[in-house]
C-alpha cells in the first residue's frame, strides 16, 4: 500500500496541474475558431472548474473507498482518496471536457 499511495500522491497533483494546463491550452488554440458569442472564457472556465470538483469528489471517494477496504488498512487511509485518486480523476475530468469543448468547437455546433 505504501507504494501505491508514494505513486498516486506524486501523479494526482501532477494530473490535475497537467489537467488545468491542457484545458487553458485547448481554450487559447480553437477560441478563434468560434462565433464570438460562444467565446466565453468565464463560462468555459466555470464549467470546467464544475466538472474538476465533481471529479474530485467521485476521485476521493472511490481512492478512500478502496484504500480503507483492507482490514488492516490504519487510520490514514483515506489521504490516497485525498491527495491521490482525488487530484487524479479531477485532471482527467478537466482536460475531457476540455477536449469535448475542442471537439464542439470543431462541429461548429
Amino acid at each position: 500500500m505504501a507504494v501505491a499511495y508514494n505513486v498516486l500522491t506524486l501523479w494526482g497533483p501532477l494530473t490535475l496541474l497537467a489537467g488545468v494546463v491542457g484545458a487553458i491550452g485547448i481554450y487559447l488554440l480553437y477560441r478563434p475558431v468560434l462565433e464570438p458569442e460562444r467565446r466565453s472564457f468565464l463560462r468555459y472556465i466555470a464549467i470546467s472548474a464544475g466538472a474538476g470538483f465533481v471529479g474530485y469528489w467521485i476521485g476521493t471517494a472511490i481512492g478512500i473507498g478502496i484504500a480503507c477496504m483492507p482490514e488492516n488498512a490504519g487510520n490514514l487511509c483515506g489521504l490516497i482518496g485525498v491527495f491521490g485518486v482525488g487530484p487524479l480523476v479531477a485532471g482527467v475530468a478537466i482536460f475531457a471536457y476540455a477536449c469535448y469543448w475542442a471537439s464542439q468547437a470543431r462541429s461548429g455546433a
